[in-house]
C-alpha cells in the first residue's frame, strides 16, 4: 500500500487572502494551481539530514527553501517552485501564454526566445517563471528573501513538452511535468513544501491555501474481467487476492457481477488504459516467480495467418493487374480527416495540415490523384493499405474510444487505353473496377457464393456504390465518387474506386490451392444471350444457371450487357459463354444438348427471361 508522509500543516498566520492571489487564463494549458504562503522565513543553510538526502540522488544543496521543493520532487514527484512573494508585482500569480511578450530571462541567466503560445507565470506585470519548466532571476529566493509563495501546479503534458523542446532547456521539473504528474496530489504537496520551510526557516504557514482548480479532472474506468486474468496469465488468482492487489496500488474497485468488476484508476496512473494494463499490475504484484509451470501447452491446429506475407501477397497481385502502390500520410487536417467519420485529433501537431488522424483512405487517394492531375498524369490504376481510425465516443481518453482498422483502398481513373490513330481510348467505368475486385479475389483464391457477389446500394459519397459481402459482413464497399467530393479535390474526371476492409478480408476462408494437369480432352463452348428485367442481378442468373446444370458446366462467363429500347421498356440483354468438358472422356453432341437446353429453361422459369435468337 502507498504510503504519505506524515502532514503537520499548522497554518496560523495570516489569511492567505490577504497575502496572494492566484488566477489561471489559459485553464488547457494549466488544470490545477495550488499555492501556500510562508511569511518570515529565515533562509539558510539544509540541515545534515535533508543535504544527505539531496546529494544521494545526485543533487547540489543550495538553501533550505530551495533544497526543500527539490526534496518533495524526489519524495512525491510533483515538482514545486518557490517565489520571493515580495518580487511579484500586486503578490498575485496570472497563468496564461506570453503573448507579446518576446524575452524572459531565466534562472540560469540566459535570455530565452519566447512564442506567443508558450506558457508562462506572471506577476501583475510580468512573466516570472517558464510554466514547468523554470523560474525567472526576477523572482527567485535569494538571502534577503522573507515571504515565500510555493507553486504546486499540474500542468499539460503536451505543452510542457513542446516549450521544453522548442526552448531546448529540459530540467527535472519539465522531465517529471512531460511524462504526467498527479493533478490529485497538488495540494499536498504545497502543504507539505510549507510544513518544512516553516520548520527549517522558523517561518509562519499563512492561514488556508489557494486552490485554482476550475474543471475537476475525471479518473478513468476500466472493466476488469476475472475470466481475461486467468486467460492471459494461464493460471488461476483468486479474486480476494485480486482486489486486495489493486486497492494497494490505490486503485477503486466497484465490483459490476460476479464475473467483472470495475476498476477506477487514479490520475497519477497515466500508464493504465486499458485491461491488460491492470492485469499486469496484478501480475507485478503478485510476484512473476510464483507463476507456475506448465509443462503442457496448446497448440492451435489452424495455422496462423502470416500478416506480412498476406500483404506482400496482395501487393503482387495487384501489381499484376496493373495497379501501382501509394503511401500516404495518416495524419490530415480537419476537414478532411472528418470527411468519413469522426476524426482524432493528434495532441502534438506539425502543423494544421496533419492535426487529426485519417478516417478513411479515400482522402490520400484522391489527393494523389489530384495532384498527378496537375502535371499531366491523367490515366491512373493506383492501390494503398494502410490503417484507419475512428472516434467512438464523444471523448477521446483511451483505447476504447477508437477503432483502428486496416485497410486495403483500390482507385481507377483516366483512360485504361491510349489513344491512336484509328480510335479514342476507352474510358475507366464502373465494369473495370468491378472487375478488377473479381479478379483480385479469384487470384486471392478466396471462397465465393453467389450471395457475396456485389450489388448495388445508394451512399452520400457515392454517385452509385457497390457492397461486396460474405455472409451478410460486408467486407467492401466502393463505386463512382460524386462530383461534389471531387471538386473538394480539383479532380475533374471520374474517379472509380474500391474500399476493403483488410481485417474482414484476411479472415475469409480460401479454396485450397491444388494442381491441375492439362486437359487430355477437348472443351466444348456454348454462346447464348437472355433479355431480363433490368432489376435482375448477375448473381441471380449464375445461380439458375448452376442449378439446371450437371457438373459438366465448369465454367460460366458474362462477355456482354446490352441495354436499348428495342428490348422494351426496363428491359437488358446479358450474353454468357458456357464451358463444358469432362477429365475422363470426350463429350458427346448429345449430352451436351440436353445439358445446355436445361438450364436456358431454368434460367426462363426462375426469371422469366427470354432467349435473344
Amino acid at each position: 500500500e502507498v504510503k504519505y508522509p506524515e502532514l503537520n500543516f499548522q497554518d496560523n498566520g495570516e489569511a492567505i487572502e490577504s497575502l496572494a492571489s492566484v488566477e489561471i487564463e489559459d485553464a488547457q494549458g494549466c488544470p490545477r494551481y495550488s499555492a501556500t504562503v510562508v511569511t518570515g522565513v529565515k533562509i539558510k543553510e539544509s540541515p545534515d539530514w535533508l543535504k544527505e538526502k539531496l546529494v544521494a540522488v545526485g543533487l547540489r544543496p543550495i538553501n533550505n527553501v530551495v533544497d526543500v521543493t527539490n526534496f518533495i520532487l524526489y519524495e512525491l514527484g510533483q515538482p514545486l517552485h518557490a517565489f520571493d512573494l515580495d518580487k511579484l508585482a500586486g503578490r498575485k500569480i496570472v497563468v496564461k501564454k506570453a503573448g507579446d511578450v518576446k524575452k524572459f530571462v531565466t534562472l540560469d541567466s540566459k535570455e530565452r526566445e519566447l512564442s506567443p503560445d508558450d506558457l508562462m507565470i506572471c506577476d501583475g506585470e510580468k512573466p516570472v517563471a517558464v510554466a514547468g519548466v523554470m523560474g525567472g532571476e526576477n523572482s527567485e529566493v535569494t538571502d534577503d528573501t522573507v515571504n515565500v509563495l510555493i507553486e504546486s501546479a499540474y500542468f499539460n503534458p503536451s505543452r510542457i513538452r513542446k516549450i521544453s523542446k522548442r526552448l531546448g532547456l529540459s530540467t527535472d521539473s519539465s522531465y517529471r511535468f512531460e511524462r504526467g504528474c498527479n493533478p490529485e496530489g497538488t495540494l499536498f504537496a504545497a502543504k507539505r513544501a510549507a510544513q518544512l520551510i516553516a520548520e527549517l526557516g522558523e517561518g509562519t504557514i499563512a492561514k488556508g491555501v489557494i486552490d485554482v482548480y476550475p474543471e475537476p479532472m475525471q479518473r478513468r474506468k476500466v472493466t476488469l474481467r476475472y475470466a481475461r486474468i486467468t486467460k492471459v496469465l494461464g493460471f488461476e488468482i483468486s479474486v480476494e487476492e485480486v482486489h486486495g492487489i489493486l486497492k494497494g496500488l490505490g486503485f477503486e474497485l466497484t465490483e459490476i457481477d460476479p464475473e467483472k468488476l470495475e476498476v477506477e484508476v487514479p490520475l497519477f496512473r497515466h500508464d493504465i488504459e486499458r485491461e491488460i494494463d491492470l492485469i499486469e499490475e496484478v501480475a507485478r504484484i503478485y510476484g512473476y516467480n510464483k507463476i507456475p509451470l506448465v509443462e503442457e501447452i496448446n497448440i492451435p491446429l489452424k495455422p496462423k495467418i502470416d500478416q506480412s506475407e498476406y500483404r506482400d501477397e496482395v501487393r503482387a497481385i495487384l501489381t499484376g493487374l496493373g495497379f501501382n502502390e501509394i503511401l500516404t500520410n495518416s495524419m490530415l487536417n480537419q476537414e478532411r480527416a472528418s470527411e468519413f467519420g469522426k476524426s482524432i485529433p493528434v495532441l502534438s501537431p506539425q502543423s494544421s495540415e496533419m492535426s487529426n488522424l485519417r478516417t478513411s483512405l479515400i482522402p490520400g487517394m484522391l489527393l494523389t490523384i489530384s495532384r498527378n492531375l496537375k502535371v499531366k498524369e491523367q490515366d491512373l490504376k493506383l492501390f494503398e493499405i494502410g490503417h484507419i481510425f475512428k472516434g467512438i465516443n464523444d471523448q477521446i481518453n483511451s483505447f476504447d474510444d477508437f477503432s483502428e482498422e486496416e485497410h486495403l483502398l483500390m482507385a481507377v481513373t483516366g483512360k485504361k487505353n491510349i489513344d491512336t490513330w484509328y480510335g479514342k481510348g476507352e474510358e475507366f467505368d464502373i465494369y473495370d473496377i468491378k472487375g478488377d475486385v473479381e479478379a483480385f479475389l479469384n487470384k486471392m483464391n478466396i471462397k465465393r457464393t453467389d450471395k457475396d457477389l456485389i450489388v448495388l446500394e445508394k451512399d452520400e459519397h457515392f454517385e452509385f456504390s457497390l457492397i461486396k459481402q460474405n455472409k451478410k459482413k460486408e467486407i467492401g464497399r466502393g463505386g463512382k465518387l460524386n462530383k461534389t467530393l471531387l471538386n473538394k479535390y480539383d479532380i475533374n474526371q471520374d474517379v472509380f474506386i474500391f474500399d476493403f476492409n483488410l481485417g474482414e478480408l484476411v479472415n475469409l476462408p480460401r479454396n485450397p490451392r491444388s494442381y491441375s494437369p492439362v486437359l487430355r480432352f477437348p472443351k466444348v463452348i456454348r454462346d447464348f444471350a437472355f433479355v431480363l428485367d433490368k432489376s435482375v442481378n448477375y448473381s441471380d442468373v449464375i445461380k439458375s444457371i448452376r442449378q439446371g446444370s450437371s457438373n459438366l458446366l465448369k465454367n460460366i462467363t458474362l462477355f456482354d450487357i446490352f441495354e436499348s429500347e428495342s428490348l422494351g421498356q426496363g428491359k437488358k440483354s446479358m450474353a454468357f459463354q458456357l464451358e463444358y468438358y469432362d477429365e475422363s472422356r470426350t463429350l458427346t453432341e448429345e449430352e451436351i444438348d440436353k445439358d445446355f437446353w436445361n438450364a436456358i429453361e431454368r434460367v426462363k422459369k426462375d426469371l422469366n427471361a427470354q432467349l435473344r435468337g
